[in-house]
């Protein structure tokens, strides 16, 4: 069973007999692990207690842990020797997770746990509104309107209760969005700003990266998945995806970036046959499993599947047999720790592109593998990248990249163009 990186995180610190306090980014008790952005526990080796620590998992991949002077400068040896085992311990669990690692005062937190309650819903300052309604309203005079369940009080937040949503163009022509994502509805009152609607294509576009989201974040939380390789590795998948789809959403929101994404994006029609969604519920729903988390996120990985193999006419070969060993294929590359090759004519576009300059390997490799991550996925290139990483963070990750594609054989046109020269 795959766990969430809340869930790793929690049972690490239960391990060591902390009693472990979880919280939301606003500092509101949660019983839900998966819920949860904020673990806080007294550090007491030996019974002293020296005081409280914070574990934060904050957006963007932060990974924050906050102390007070008395563990910083008032340990004694034993407790000592405790406290950085424990922060090797987290160390190593940043590094497995793709997070960011700093040590803070816990005076910072009260500034932090504001931001990260805004940040997280995807709020800026001026919204204002009734007890029944909210607005916040663009410098482009389009507004997002937003009708709640339950009256709003006087110091309540306004992101809470949402029945529903609405975006108002700058003519006053009104539009229900398909969702209650405040983020997703950024998006949306972008795309209307530049003389969209939610149900033109572009408009679906988002709708479906938003439910996407929800889906997968939905998908996360099962705990009864059948443990194997290939299920790990399509939560990880997961993971991945869920991310880059946040990133999507955040990058059609901004008014520049906008335009830069629908320049980039091309709509795709993948065919998300029965007999394909038939195969991988084969492989990934638990015998006697009805849990509509895991059959809604079916149709999900096929879309996937089927976009990383479209051909060039942009229309998924339809044939059944074909299908069904697509699948196969893929289960089979994420078995064996490689769940991404470059056989597209645009995913080789995109590498050549990434190649024709130095990449530096990055700190712990991520720069390098967050980069590759939808070109190339493998486990044994990431392990030589992190390698390289410990010895060099600023060292170009290219002659490794060039090296794992040679020895896999593949046939990409001007790749001997692209070996840097020694």
């Amino acid at each position: 069973m795959q766990r969430t990186t809340e869930k790793e995180l929690y049972d690490i610190l239960l391990s060591k007999d902390y009693d472990v306090n979880t919280l939301d980014a606003t500092g509101k008790s949660v019983t839900d692990v998966d819920e949860a952005n904020i673990f806080s526990f007294d550090f007491t080796p030996q019974g002293k207690n020296y005081g409280t620590v914070v574990v934060l998992l904050g957006n963007n991949n932060d990974f924050e842990i906050y102390f007070g002077d008395n563990i910083g400068k008032g340990l004694e040896r034993d407790a000592k020797n405790a406290w950085y085992d424990f922060l090797y311990q987290m160390r190593m669990f940043a590094k497995r997770n793709m997070l960011s690692f700093t040590l803070k005062n816990i005076n910072k937190l009260k500034h932090t746990m504001k931001g990260m309650a805004a940040i997280k819903e995807g709020l800026f300052e001026g919204w204002r509104g009734t007890s029944k309604s909210s607005y916040n309203e663009n410098k482009d005079k389009t507004r997002l309107i937003i009708r709640h369940s339950k009256k709003i009080g006087e110091g309540d937040q306004r992101f809470r209760n949402i029945s529903s949503i609405f975006i108002e163009n700058k003519q006053g022509e009104r539009f229900k969005v398909p969702f209650n994502n405040i983020a997703g509805a950024r998006a949306m009152a972008r795309h209307v700003a530049e003389g969209g609607t939610p149900y033109d294509i572009f408009g679906a576009h988002i709708t479906e990266t938003v439910n996407n989201i929800n889906t997968i974040t939905k998908f996360l939380r099962v705990r009864n998945l059948e443990e194997s390789s290939v299920n790990n590795k399509i939560v990880e998948v997961c993971k991945h995806y869920k991310k880059k789809f946040k990133e999507n959403i955040k990058q059609i929101s901004g008014m520049r970036s906008y335009k830069q994404y629908q320049e980039s994006w091309s709509p795709t029609t993948i065919e998300k046959s029965d007999a394909l969604i038939e195969k991988i519920s084969e492989h990934l729903v638990p015998e006697g499993s009805n849990d509509s988390r895991i059959t809604d996120v079916l149709p999900v990985l096929a879309g996937l599947i089927g976009e990383e193999s479209v051909v060039e006419n942009n229309v998924m070969e339809s044939n059944t047999m074909k299908e069904i060993a697509l699948f196969e294929n893929w289960a089979t590359t994420l078995a064996e720790g490689t769940w991404a090759i470059p056989n597209t004519p645009e995913q080789q576009d995109k590498l050549k592109q990434m190649l024709a300059t130095e990449v530096p390997v990055g700190t712990d490799a991520t720069n390098a593998t967050e980069l590759l991550y939808d070109i190339i996925g493998d486990d044994d290139l990431f392990d030589q990248l992190g390698e390289l990483a410990k010895e060099d963070p600023n060292a170009d990750a290219r002659p490794l990249i060039i090296e794992w594609i040679k020895t896999e054989g593949l046939n990409i046109d001007g790749l001997q163009d692209l070996v840097p020269q020694s």
